[in-house]
């Protein structure tokens, strides 16, 4: 790609007091002040008329310093006494668009433009070059295509990416998807830019900053992508956007898909949610009509193996596969016994400490704690000295079929493990979730472990995140390659499985999750702080705002939990957000507010 065009950075002239300007730029100024995020006037210096527009990134005098701040609006009125615009950075750092979705994020996620801000724009000395970003709508649409099982994802995504004839944006979930997607489009010579998480801030500013002049391509990116400023998007496809690597770790952890759904909105471009299942939120919108889906042939869904269930072990299962072709292990964990219990007690097996004892293979206990460890265990409830493994790792299972098929390879596959080769050696890989190999073949079964243990883990999406795994692995085997579930056969991710069809299982989860007024169906905010101000905040919104938000208890760790339906819930925020710039302006600590976080 050819190299930016730079401009030198443009600096005023004039002093900084206050004096008489022809135009006025409305400055948000990154000032770290809550508070204080709305626009402050200053004045546009003739000799930077031509640089500073909406969405410029500019230097202002603020108190006592130099801070950086984006024009938000320019006026042209009668002369005020303002202080002028220091340096301009960058003239087109933001469209109009995007200043409208920062404006309506915000609102909905009850924080400041510059929470928001700091992810489209960056500071640091890399002027962009001189095109002006367009501000335009089309009519774009919002579809979902549920990819079919069988065909690797790449494939798949490559197949919509070469539909498309104009600027397509595809945001990946993981850096993984991105290596396998962009590694595809280069053995079909298909042009693309990919943002390399790998690379250095200056790096990847550059980068960025060179999409921005495109007008056709494609572009693949992490998540952060979302806010990519371009000359004009067409498409957007945004893949798995059920996985938690969409959501924002940072406050204040928006989601590529509702920023994608708002953007989509605001800009008009065509927006593609590509997966094997969608999420629950997403499904809403699909059951509801407000997305169009996508679904592979029929006769490609209606091509499948067979589904084994206990009291048929899995086994039986990778036998059958080996007779074809490689076979797929996917487990919880990669240490060996990952927790033990007493077997005459059934208590968990602890140290003096008070850490949890892991098995490992050394026939060892090891605390994971204080990493002391034990050779003989003794149970600290009834002084027993005999345990029981109750959560086996893939270092056990490796070694469980390591005796069941002697002489067959074994591969341990996990984030530190080597690259898997394309081999025409059949082997059994056992593999931790998101690692999983794909090899061009397809593996020829797929045995899915340890359900119980990630069905019961202790948060809501835990069932919803099990079956957005397991489906996902079904784009890794063959047509007629046996699936095993270590789940019951009446399980209803079990029932989709075999049916192939994951709409069945969302239509049940939707509504037992409208039946316990959880999300998606209500809005769920949850608050952290003091307790003592929790339960202030929690009395104003019982007697202020609708009886419809339901207000649970303040816990003794300090959360507050809202559930408030989706109608009500713009004026809820909008009441927190007051309540925050109250407590920013009072210098009182703020509370952390999270809307609809992942981890319920």
């Amino acid at each position: 790609m050819t190299a930016p065009l730079a401009l030198r950075r443009q600096r005023a002239n004039s002093s900084q007091r206050s004096q008489s300007f022809s135009r006025i730029a409305d400055v948000v100024v990154d000032n770290g002040v809550f508070h204080l995020d709305e626009a402050f006037s200053y004045g546009v210096p003739d000799s930077l008329l031509d640089q500073v527009f909406v969405g410029s990134l500019v230097k202002v005098s603020f108190r006592d310093g130099i801070s950086f701040g984006i024009v938000w609006a320019i006026r042209e009125v009668r002369p005020e006494a303002v202080k002028p615009v220091t340096a301009v950075v960058d003239s087109f750092a933001l469209s109009n668009p995007m200043i409208s979705l920062i404006d309506e994020l915000r609102d909905r996620y009850a924080c400041s433009r510059h929470d928001l801000i700091r992810f489209a724009v960056t500071k640091k000395k890399v002027v962009s070059a001189n095109t002006e970003l367009e501000s335009y709508k089309e009519l774009g649409s919002v579809s979902f295509a549920l990819l079919s099982h069988h065909e690797l994802l790449e494939r798949q995504v490559i197949k919509l990416v070469k539909s498309l004839d104009r600027f397509t944006l595809v945001i990946c979930d993981t850096a993984r998807t991105l290596r396998f997607l962009s590694q595809a489009m280069n053995e079909q010579n298909l042009p693309h830019v990919a943002i390399d998480p790998d690379a250095t801030s200056a790096e990847q500013t550059k980068m960025r900053i060179n999409i921005r002049d495109l007008d056709k391509g494609v572009v693949i990116g992490l998540r952060s992508a979302i806010f990519q400023s371009a000359k004009k998007i067409h498409d957007v496809i945004v893949i798995n956007e059920a996985s938690s690597h969409h959501y924002e770790q940072k406050s204040p952890q928006w989601n590529t898909r509702d920023v994608a759904l708002m953007r989509q909105r605001i800009e008009g471009f065509s927006l593609t949610f590509a997966s094997a299942s969608p999420s629950l939120e997403l499904f809403r919108l699909i059951d509801s009509g407000h997305v169009k889906i996508f679904r592979p042939r029929k006769a490609i869904v209606m091509k499948k193996g067979r589904t084994l269930t206990p009291p048929i072990t899995h086994i039986t299962a990778i036998r059958e596969g080996l007779k074809k072709g490689s076979v797929l292990v996917s487990i919880a964990e990669k240490s060996y016994v990952s927790s033990v219990i007493c077997q005459r007690c059934r208590n968990l097996a602890r140290c003096d400490c008070g850490g949890k004892y892991r098995l490992t293979s050394e026939k060892t206990l090891l605390c994971h704690l204080c990493s002391s460890t034990e050779k003989k265990f003794v149970c600290r409830e009834c002084q027993a000295t005999q345990f029981l493994m109750v959560r086996r790792g893939a270092d056990r299972i490796a070694e469980e079929l390591g005796k069941a098929f002697p002489g067959t390879p074994l591969q341990l596959v996990n984030s530190e493990s080597a690259p898997v080769s394309q081999s025409v050696e059949r082997k059994i890989f056992i593999s931790t979730s998101g690692v999983e190999p794909h090899l061009d073949e397809g593996f020829a079964a797929l045995i899915l472990l340890d359900g119980e243990f990630l069905l019961n883990a202790p948060y809501l999406r835990a069932e919803e995140d099990l079956f957005s795994r397991w489906f996902s692995l079904m784009q890794l085997i063959k047509t007629d390659a046996p699936v095993f579930v270590s789940l019951p056969q009446s399980h209803r991710i079990t029932q989709s499985i075999i049916s192939r069809d994951p709409l069945r299982f969302l239509r049940s989860a939707l509504a037992e999750r409208d039946s316990i007024g959880m999300p998606p169906t209500r809005r769920l905010i949850r608050i952290a702080g003091e307790v003592r101000t929790l339960s202030s905040v929690r009395n104003t919104i019982l007697s202020e705002l609708p009886a419809s938000i339901e207000v649970l208890p303040v816990s003794s760790d300090g959360r507050l939990v809202l559930k408030s339906p989706h109608d009500v819930a713009p004026a809820l925020l909008h009441s927190l957000r007051v309540l925050q710039k109250y407590r920013s302006a009072s210098k009182k600590d703020l509370l952390r507010i999270e809307v609809d976080p992942r981890d319920i």
